[in-house]
């Protein structure tokens, strides 16, 4: 992976690992359908059922749905160790 010993100056192992984990996010929410995508990021951010589903032209008790594949997708992409 990496050699924490040869990091440069100012760059510790926890800045590295952080990094690598958000490029594990981005690899993952690049493979999820864009609905099931957009419905979890926006979540993410802080956005209610309602706006959601306001964006993706879906009922608002749809958006459970979509957030729950999307988080049950990333857990498999997971244990299947393509992240």
């Amino acid at each position: 992976m990496y050699d924490p010993t040869a990091l440069p100056e100012g760059v510790t192992p926890d800045l590295v690992d952080r990094v690598l984990a958000r490029a594990q996010i981005r690899t993952g929410l690049a493979q999820l359908p864009g609905r099931q995508r957009t419905a979890l990021e926006m979540h993410a951010f802080g956005f209610t059922s309602r706006e959601i589903a306001a964006v993706l032209e879906v009922a608002p008790h749809a958006v459970d749905g979509l957030i729950f594949r999307a988080r049950t997708a990333l857990r498999k992409l997971r244990e299947e160790g393509t992240l």
